[in-house]
């Protein structure tokens, strides 16, 4: 698994990537293209953000 969206050489950077999906609509197929994810991993990510709020 790519974990690209959540692991960063700075800390600044993954909580940038945060902010900007907590902000934003963004989609399965944006997050897979724009991290690399593996097979439903941006899925996963969406639908625990949606149980959180």
């Amino acid at each position: 698994m790519n974990d690209t969206f959540i692991i960063a050489d700075k800390k600044e950077i993954s909580k940038q990537r945060l902010k900007e999906f907590l902000k934003n609509d963004v989609s399965e197929k944006y997050l897979t293209q724009k991290y690399n994810l593996c097979k439903n991993y941006a899925k996963w990510i969406i639908l625990n953000i949606e149980n959180k709020k």
